[in-house]
């Protein structure tokens, strides 16, 4: 028996809603399970929204039934930018996958603060955050990131950081042997950490000119 249903509850774990039938006075429906794409090795999973409008097939003594699916109408119409060549998902966030099988176009739009990541098998991963706008490589031990076609930015930032770190672990690993504090002969500013006499040429107007000889 065909009818049509308003879902109020939802059971994810039995993949199953329950809703009223408006036509029958908005008598409560039993669990009604969702017929799905594949229940197997394949997996499809998803279910009708609170709301959601269904058409359901049930028995004879309407205590079994099941959805076969959901119907668009005046108040919950199609996405926008639909046709007959598109796959459209929307979510209640606002998020939206499409692929049009026309023109081999795949589009991902995700609303303001959320996060998309992406995992292999090996370990590897990507991920960005919208809301601290950070984006994360991870790479497995011996695999490499290779920039290719017009990264020469990327690329300029990658060996710039590269070559900022060896400055800094040079620097945090340096040390200056303690002297005896060395002045010009000019009265230019004292030189600490060395020893020696510092040239004649030296004068305080001159930063930089003054040559030091090491004991």
């Amino acid at each position: 028996m065909y009818r049509r249903c308003i879902v109020t509850e939802v059971d994810a774990e039995q993949h199953a809603v329950r809703g009223t039938f408006p036509d029958r006075g908005d008598v409560i429906s039993p669990w009604l399970r969702v017929l799905a794409r594949g229940a197997t090795s394949l997996k499809d999973f998803g279910l009708p929204h609170v709301g959601d409008q269904l058409a359901v097939l049930l028995d004879e003594r309407e205590e079994e039934g099941v959805v076969l699916g959901a119907l668009f109408s005046q108040a919950d119409p199609v996405p926008a930018d639909v046709g007959p060549t598109k796959r459209v998902v929307v979510f209640s966030d606002g998020a939206r996958v499409s692929y049009d099988d026309e023109t081999h176009a795949l589009e991902l739009a995700l609303p303001a603060a959320s996060t998309m990541a992406v995992v292999f098998g090996d370990g590897a991963s990507f991920s960005y955050d919208a809301d601290s706008h950070v984006a994360e490589v991870a790479i497995p031990a011996g695999g490499a990131l290779n920039l290719c076609g017009d990264a020469s930015p990327l690329a300029l930032a990658v060996a710039t950081k590269a070559e900022l770190d060896a400055v800094k672990s040079a620097l945090d690993s340096h040390t200056h042997q303690a002297g005896a504090l060395v002045t010009g002969p000019s009265g230019g500013a004292p030189v600490t950490g060395m020893t020696g006499t510092a040239s004649s040429g030296y004068s305080p107007n001159e930063v930089g000119s003054a040559q030091v000889n090491s004991a």
